[in-house]
């Protein structure tokens, strides 16, 4: 039986916090998110504000060690030397679904000498390989990602969420949610780039 899982559907800004030459843990910045979102719900009027995932940012993500869909290891340390842009989602996302041709696109741009394209999904390989077969998803595959998503990870933040991590291993840019129109091709390519511009300075 699959989780039930609420995803938003509003795009989320990206924009990171000044940040220090020294990186946090995944651990630490987990805890300033809970810090930030508890501030911010004080501060509110009654209503629940969401806090996204640029609370990660500046941490170094975290250990793990797992085998994407083709077989090949993949780890923490498979990460380094290279940008990487890590993409959590599943199959009844629908915002999920509607940015994937943005993400083919970011792949045709930027290539893959210097750079990883992880989607990380929580189905099973079995459902991710039927649905790969009629909706082409050029980042390498990981199924059945549970684990990694929830206890690793620990994705609070809605489906989907986006991670981009410097060549070191550190979290640059982080964003969630998005759209179900033609906007969301888009908008994920924009937020990429936006990112991926800035860490090139």
């Amino acid at each position: 039986m699959k989780p039930t899982i609420i995803f938003l559907l509003l795009s989320i800004p990206f924009l990171s916090p000044a940040q220090s030459n020294q990186s946090l843990s995944y651990q630490e910045a987990k805890e300033n998110c809970r810090r930030i979102a508890e501030e911010k719900n004080k501060a509110s009027t009654g209503s629940l504000v969401y806090t996204g995932p640029d609370c990660m940012i500046g941490a170094m993500a975290p250990d793990f060690s797992v085998v994407t869909s083709d077989g090949r290891p993949f780890t923490t340390d498979s990460l380094k030397g290279k940008i990487s842009i890590l993409n959590f989602w599943m199959i009844s996302c629908p915002p999920c679904i509607a940015e994937i041709p943005g993400l083919n696109n970011v792949v045709k741009k930027y290539g893959r000498d210097d750079f990883n394209f992880i989607a990380i999904g929580i189905d099973d390989e079995k459902d991710i390989s039927h649905f790969l077969k009629n909706n082409p998803w050029t980042f390498d595959q990981l199924a059945s990602g549970s684990t990694l998503i929830f206890d690793v990870f620990q994705i609070g933040w809605g489906f989907p969420t986006t991670f981009v991590l410097d060549e070191k291993g550190v979290i640059i840019g982080a964003f969630s949610g998005g759209t179900t129109d033609e906007t969301a091709v888009q908008n994920i390519e924009d937020n990429l780039a936006a990112i991926i511009a800035k860490a090139s300075r």
